[in-house]
């Protein structure tokens, strides 16, 4: 898992989650990915932004964004 502040991440990560150093670490592992940002400028940062998940990803990876977005 990955966050902007990890002690979000804490409680998640004490039931057993991995913690990835960067974003473009993560999407390199997984399988499934997915989020769940604030908003549109945000999804656009994480998505399409520099070491983003479009830049990293994998052919064969499934991404789901929960983020509440504009068209």
């Amino acid at each position: 898992m990955h966050d902007v502040r990890k002690d979000v991440a804490a409680p998640i990560l004490e039931t057993g989650a991995v913690w990835a150093e960067s974003l473009g670490h993560l999407t390199e592992q997984c399988d499934v990915m997915a989020t769940c940002l604030p908003g549109p400028v945000e999804m656009e940062a994480v998505t399409m932004g520099p070491d983003g998940i479009l830049e990293k990803i994998r052919h064969d990876t499934i991404y789901i964004d929960h983020t509440t977005n504009s068209p």
